[in-house]
């Protein structure tokens, strides 16, 4: 096991050398689940460092570390219906409830799809919450104006060029390189 003072010293020599500082205030010791309450517990006390169960978020979104759920995405699909939610859809035109959207669709899950693969069935979840807001309808016995499996087309194929989440995901990851 690492001894938290020999970690300590070995900070403070290459502080020392380099002409760094190490600001203790924002360190946290994440230790593994398999290592005892009482080690743990020691080796945080004996470092003066707090000892933390989960790593939090870095620029928003959650530190992974488990395995990767949906329950992980509910912040962000919350978020996409918060900014939804305001709108009357039903009474707003077609072109108007495209231009929302699209406009959310393009904004909020933008970090996430940059930085990781999002779970397909996640990437389901936001294209359904657009298209649902897209078809809505004052009377639910109209006619939708585009099929709802035609909205990903692009408009010169008969589709309203909503982008579909898992592709733009692939696209941003791809681009990012």
């Amino acid at each position: 096991m690492a001894r938290p003072s020999l970690i300590k010293q070995c900070l403070g020599d290459f502080c020392s050398s380099f002409g760094q500082r190490v600001n203790y205030h924002k360190f946290i010791l994440y230790v593994s689940p398999n290592i005892n309450r009482g080690r743990a517990s020691h080796m945080s006390q004996q470092a003066g460092i707090p000892l933390k169960m989960a790593l939090g978020k870095y620029l928003g979104i959650p530190a992974i570390h488990g395995r990767v759920t949906r329950e992980r995405y509910q912040p962000l699909l919350l978020r996409i219906q918060k900014k939804l939610a305001p709108w009357k859809a039903n009474r707003l035109s077609f072109v108007a409830r495209l231009t929302v959207v699209n406009s959310v669709s393009a904004s909020i899950p933008v970090y996430n799809m940059n930085t990781e693969i999002i779970l397909s069935g996640v990437c389901h979840s936001i294209d359904k919450l657009n298209k649902d807001f897209v078809a809505e309808e004052e009377n639910k016995n109209k006619m939708h104006h585009v099929a709802l499996d035609k909205m990903a087309l692009q408009k010169k194929h008969g589709g309203v060029s909503i982008r579909p989440t898992r592709h733009a995901n692939l696209a941003m990851l791809a681009k990012g390189g």
